[in-house]
Parts: structure tokens; sequence; C-alpha cells
């Protein structure tokens, strides 16, 4: 991982650390899965449902995030989403294979694609049916259909929504997955459907909260680095 991705990943382990939720890490999953199993950076457990967590430092242009045509959306974004997913559905599945009481197999589970800046990429759903329909069907074909994580579970979201989440969960005091759940019934309905994930958190809460350490977690950094990213011609 690059010096940027390091950064990024740290800023979002601090989140996890200050939101006081259970969570486990990329080191608990390959000291835990085989040695050939693909990873993700961290999971939060649930009773029934966990979500998996992954931190993918991609760019985009003004193009890509004005259009949203499939032809704007670069290679190396999409090929970021799709490891997303690919290594989450592994992960889904080899937690089942090795049937461990540390961190358990849960049918009912989420994705969490986290993007330094809002990339406008969308959900699972949209990413089927826009920019990577054949890619994600082929990465698909290759999991039985238990371990096939729904489209509509799957969320591509900024660093600043997942720190709304998480900080917005541990004040109000209900779960990540809770909120999740929500956004997912939510997502079924045109009239209650939104784009955006953090529409449904405002919706979700009173008030969203924020992080009281994104400072020290490196968001100022990220926000330097993403901003010349995102000037290059």
């Amino acid at each position: 991982m690059d010096k940027f991705g390091g950064l990024f990943e740290d800023s979002l382990h601090k989140l996890l650390i200050e939101s006081k939720f259970r969570f486990h890490t990329e080191d608990e999953l390959i000291k835990l899965l085989p040695k050939d199993n693909k990873v993700v950076d961290f999971i939060i457990p649930g009773d029934d449902s966990n979500i998996y967590i992954d931190v993918k430092g991609v760019e985009i242009h003004s193009k890509g995030m004005v259009t949203l045509k499939p032809g704007d959306i670069s290679s190396a974004i999409r090929s970021s989403i799709l490891k997303a997913i690919q290594q989450s559905l592994e992960v889904h599945r080899g937690l089942d294979k090795v049937n461990s009481p540390l961190i358990q197999f849960k049918d009912n589970s989420f994705i969490i694609c986290v993007t330094f800046k809002n990339l406008f990429l969308g959900g699972g759903k949209f990413i089927y049916n826009s920019y990577a329909k054949n890619d994600t069907l082929k990465i698909y074909s290759n999991f039985e259909e238990k371990y096939q994580i729904p489209y509509g579970n799957i969320f591509c979201i900024a660093f600043e929504e997942f720190e709304y989440l998480l900080a917005s969960c541990a004040f109000y005091k209900v779960t990540p997955i809770d909120v999740l759940k929500y956004i997912v019934i939510q997502n079924q309905e045109p009239l209650t459907s939104k784009f955006m994930f953090g529409d449904h958190l405002r919706h979700y809460f009173k008030k969203v909260k924020k992080s009281t350490i994104v400072n020290d977690a490196g968001l100022r950094s990220i926000d330097r680095i993403a901003s010349k990213l995102i000037s290059k011609p």
C-alpha cells in the first residue's frame, strides 16, 4: 500500500476506535482465513450481519463526477470498486468455511467501499446497472448463491460519510448495521430511494454528528492530497 493509502486506512481505523463499536482488522482476518484468501481492511460484526469495509484511495476527474457516463468512470476506479466487492465476497465465504467463533459468518451482510472523496459511484445496484454490469456478473459467478451479497447491500461512500455514520451511531446509540438495514429498505422504493448515502443519514438521524478526532485522524492531509489528485488533467 502506498503512503496515501496507509494514511487513509489509518484515519478510518482511528474513527472506528473512537466510535467504540466492536470491529476486526485486516491482520485478524489474515491470521484466521486460509493463506490465499483475500481480505478486507475492517469488519464491524453484528448479531445477524457483518459489515465488510474496504478502503480505496481511487481518483476521478471532474468530468466523471458530473456526467456519470460509463465512459467517464475510469478503469482504475472501476477496478478498485470491483476489487472491494470481490475481496468482501471472499471474506464472506471464507468466514463460513473456517467456522470460527472469533469472527463468525453472518448471512445478511453488507459491503462498504470507502473512498477519500465523494466520487458519486452509487451503491451495488447502480454499479450493476450502469458502469460495471458484466464485471459484476463475472465476480458473482465465482461464488455460490449463499455468498452472493445482494447488490442493494453494497455502498460506495466517502470518508466524510463514513465519519458521519460512525459518529452519529455512537451519539444516538444505534448500530451501523441498523442504519444500513434502514437504507436498504428505503432504497427499495422510488419515493424513498436516495443516491447519496449522506442524504439517508440526514433523514435517519435528527442531526448528523461529526467525529471529534477527524483532524487528528488525518483528514486535512487527505484533503490536500485529494485536491491535488482531482486537479490533475
